[in-house]
């Protein structure tokens, strides 16, 4: 046989996503539950609620990311596992209760 099928086929579609974020009440209680267990667990869902940084950026964050005097904080890095960093971007913290 000379023809090469596998070349032939098409890779299936792939489902559109169908994001389902928590309503606002559910957020609240989602942060009130989190910073009650631990302070740090619930700062971490809090500045990704806010943020809106995705899960590979948030956990290569580090401290010199963070700018407490100037409410910045600037996303640099992502731990997305294919060596991409992320395009940096800044977000403000004004409003945090800092």
């Amino acid at each position: 046989m000379t023809t090469d099928v596998a070349a032939l086929a098409e890779p299936p579609s792939q489902p559109k996503p169908n994001p389902d974020p928590p309503t606002p009440e559910e957020a609240v209680l989602v942060l009130n539950t989190a910073w009650q267990r631990d302070l740090d667990w619930g700062t971490f869902l809090f500045m990704t609620m806010v943020t809106g940084s995705r899960r590979g950026e948030m956990c290569a964050l580090r401290w010199s990311d963070i700018d407490l005097d100037r409410l910045e904080l600037v996303v640099r890095h992502s731990d997305n596992g294919r060596g991409r960093p992320p395009i940096p971007r800044r977000g403000t913290l004004q409003g945090t209760g800092r």
